[in-house]
């Protein structure tokens, strides 16, 4: 029987193919124990260079840890995203979106923030009785409080009324702001106890910020009764301008009626009464 003759395998440019392959084989061995390894936490904490290899490892195959992770090498990855977003947006163009912000039409299409700054709540919810605008002992209580606590300062307090859902029903079709009505009351409370009416603006949220959301009992419908001085950090002199400021170079306007900053507000029944009266007297012909 004739011997089979043995043929030899082809030859690349440098060895034989088999070795390539036995070397590619290699390779992939290495790299899974270098996978194994970067799963010992302990040898991540004693070597921060080993923790920066893990985490390229890690991000290699698309590893996206939590933001409130404590491993070192979590941090790691999580540091080195915030660093390539670094300056991306190039010099000068930090905070700028990507699409122009295009508001309604007309002259002034775009949003302006004005005096920003935070705002505190102060002295808790003021309590109302259902369907009144008149202060209780609790709300005047209160209100002597806070205007020992604020009394002097010169910050702009916003004072927000609140109705509940059942008041606003049966207000339905009346025309009466209840939440007004109650914001007018404390400012004027608080205007006789000493604070500058200047400072003081009334907001009526009407049953649209329920400090109870779904409160269908009595116990709940009254906790949304209420009146909340908000303090801002702007104050007076950033609205009138600084003090000595005469207004010679604005615009003139025309005279209104002036109105003595240490009267109360008045409740909108009776502001409507008034407007009503002269715009009356204005309709009689003259003699």
């Amino acid at each position: 029987m004739a011997e089979k003759k043995h043929q030899e395998e082809d030859r690349g440019e440098s060895a034989p193919l088999w070795m390539i392959s036995f070397a590619d084989l290699v390779t992939l061995l290495l790299s899974f124990f270098v996978i194994l390894a970067a799963g010992n936490p302990q040898d991540v904490v004693a070597d921060p260079d080993f923790a920066e290899i893990v985490a390229a490892v890690k991000q290699a195959f698309r590893y996206l840890p939590p933001a409130d992770s404590n491993d070192p090498v979590d941090i790691q990855i999580l540091m080195s995203q915030l660093k390539g977003q670094k300056g991306r947006g190039g010099e000068g163009k930090r905070g700028d979106a990507f699409q122009d912000n295009v508001g309604a039409i007309g002259r002034f299409d775009q949003v302006t923030t004005v005096r920003t700054g935070t705002q505190t709540t102060m002295g808790g919810q003021i309590p109302f009785d259902k369907e009144s605008a008149n202060l209780n002992e609790e709300a005047v209580l209160k209100l002597r409080q806070i205007a020992a606590r604020v009394k002097g300062h010169t910050n702009i307090f916003v004072i927000k009324g609140h109705t509940s859902k059942d008041e606003e029903h049966t207000l339905a079709g009346t025309g009466r702001d209840l939440a007004y009505e109650r914001a007018c009351a404390v400012a004027g409370k608080l205007v006789s106890l000493g604070l500058n009416r200047e400072s003081l603006r009334t907001q009526s949220c009407r049953d649209y910020e329920p400090l109870k959301v779904g409160a269908y009992s009595e116990a709940e419908q009254a906790l949304n009764r209420r009146v909340e001085l908000i303090a801002t950090e702007s104050l007076m002199t950033e609205v009138r301008g600084p003090k000595g400021d005469t207004g010679q170079n604005k615009t003139a306007r025309a005279p209104t009626s002036q109105v003595s900053p240490a009267s109360a507000p008045q409740d909108q029944p009776a502001l409507d009464a008034q407007l009503s009266g002269v715009s009356h007297a204005a309709d009689k012909p003259r003699g």
